[in-house]
C-alpha cells in the first residue's frame, strides 16, 4: 500500500477507504476485505483511514466526500453485469471526475473493472486494456516505476484468483503504468486448477467425442476419453487412469487394440502383430515404414509384410520368419505427420501407439 501511495502521489493527504466488497449482503458470497485493506493503509500512513461502506448494489460516495483526499476503493467478487456491478455508471462519473480534478485514486479489488472493461471510465479515463476472469494469481512491477522489481503472488485463501482481470496500460499515458497485473504476456496459454475447471474441459472433450461418434453410448464416450488421455506426471495417483484428458487425441484415430497385447507372455513364434484402429484408415499410410516390429537389443525392424483390412479397420504386421524364441519384441504404429492416417479427412494419429510382448521359450 505504500508503494501505491507514492505511485499516486499521496504526500500527507487524507485517505478514505471506500469499503465497496459488498460483504453487507447476507448471501455470504462476497469475502470481507474492509479490515484488511484498512489495516494496509494503517500499516502504510500511520493513522487509521475514515472509513464510507457501499451498500450491495448502491452507487459510492459523491465527488464532494472525495475531493482534496486519497480515494482507496476496494470492490469485490462481482456475480454478474448487473445492478451489483462492482463499479455502477454513477461512480465511473464521479471517479472520471475526481481524477479529472487532480484526485488520486488507488482501485483495488478482484471485480473492480468486471463487466465495464470497454467503457470510456476504463479505456479513456484510466486508457487501461481489460480481459476479466483469467485467474492470475501475480502482479508484476513495471521498471522504473514505484513498483520495479515487485513481484506479488496473491493466491490468500479469500483472493478469489480465477476470478481476477488482467490489467495492462493501453498507453504510456495511462493513468495507471506502474505493472502490469497478470504478468507481461496477454494472449498466451493460461493455468487453472480445481474441478470447477477440470470438468468443464473434460466435459467439453466428451460432447466433441459424442458428435463425432453420435451413435456411441455414454459409456463409450467415456471410455474414449479416458483412454485417449495424455500421461503425465502431476496426474499420477490423481485419475483413475493416471492421465489428463486429450481432447485432440480423443477425436483423431487411435489404436484400440493390439496383438498381441501389451505386456504378453508366452506368444507363440508364428503370432502375426495386428493393430485395430477407432475408424477407417488411408489404407497406403499403412506399410512397413508405419507398422514395425523390433526385437529387444535390435534397432533393425524385423523382415515383414504389412496390410489393411478395412472391413475390420485392422492392420496386420506378418513376420517374414517365425519370432525368436524367448525374445523380447517392440510394435510401433506411427502417430505424426508421417505416420498413418484416417481415410477421411487424412488426420494423423496424434502419437505413436507403442507396445511390447515377450515369445514362449
Amino acid at each position: 500500500m505504500q508503494k501505491a501511495f507514492t505511485a499516486v502521489n499521496r504526500g500527507t493527504q487524507q485517505v478514505v477507504l471506500v469499503d465497496d466488497d459488498g460483504s453487507n449482503t447476507d448471501d455470504g458470497r462476497h469475502p470481507d476485505v474492509g479490515p484488511a485493506t484498512k489495516a494496509a493503509i494503517q500499516t502504510a500512513t500511520g493513522g487509521a483511514p475514515a472509513v464510507i461502506n457501499v451498500p450491495d448494489g448502491a452507487n459510492g460516495p459523491g465527488l464532494s466526500q472525495l475531493s482534496g483526499k486519497t480515494v482507496v476503493w476496494a470492490t469485490g467478487w462481482d456475480f454478474g453485469c448487473d445492478s451489483d456491478a462492482a463499479l455502477t455508471p454513477t461512480d465511473q462519473t464521479t471517479l472520471t471526475n475526481f481524477l479529472a480534478g487532480g484526485g488520486r485514486l488507488v482501485l483495488t479489488g478482484p471485480d473492480a473493472l468486471y463487466c465495464i472493461e470497454a467503457s470510456p471510465f476504463v479505456t479513456g479515463t484510466l486508457k487501461l486494456n481489460v480481459t476479466s476472469d483469467v485467474g492470475n494469481e501475480t502482479f508484476e512491477g513495471s521498471a522504473g516505476t514505484a513498483f520495479a522489481g515487485e513481484l506479488y503472488d496473491l493466491n490468500s485463501s479469500t483472493s478469489l484468483y480465477f476470478a481476477h482481470d488482467r490489467i495492462k496500460p493501453a498507453a504510456t499515458s495511462a493513468a495507471v503504468i506502474e505493472g502490469i497485473y497478470g504478468g507481461s504476456s496477454p494472449g498466451t496459454w493460461e493455468y487453472f486448477n480445481g474441478t470447477s475447471m477440470a470438468s468443464p474441459h473434460v466435459a467439453g472433450g466428451a460432447a466433441l467425442v459424442a458428435s463425432k461418434y453420435p451413435a456411441s453410448s455414454p459409456t463409450a464416450v467415456k471410455s474414449i476419453v479416458m483412454n485417449s488421455g495424455k500421461k503425465v506426471a502431476a496426474t499420477t495417483g490423481k485419475t483413475v487412469t493416471g492421465k489428463m484428458a486429450d481432447a485432440r487425441a480423443a477425436l483423431y484415430p487411435r489404436v484400440t487394440a493390439t496383438s498381441p497385447t501389451a505386456g504378453a507372455t508366452g506368444v507363440v513364434r508364428s503370432a502375426n502383430v495386428t493393430a485395430t484402429f477407432s475408424e477407417a484408415m488411408n489404407a497406403t499410410t499403412i506399410g512397413t515404414t508405419t507398422f514395425k516390429l523390433v526385437k529387444a537389443g535390435t534397432t533393425t525392424p524385423v523382415g515383414a509384410t504389412v496390410g489393411y483390412d478395412a472391413q475390420a479397420k485392422k492392420a496386420t504386421l506378418d513376420p517374414g520368419v517365425d519370432l525368436a524364441p524367448g525374445a523380447t519384441y517392440t510394435a510401433t504404429v506411427k502417430g505424426g505427420t508421417s505416420g498413418v492416417k484416417n481415410a477421411t479427412p487424412g488426420d494423423p494419429m496424434v502419437a505413436n501407439k507403442t507396445w511390447k510382448f515377450t515369445v514362449s521359450p
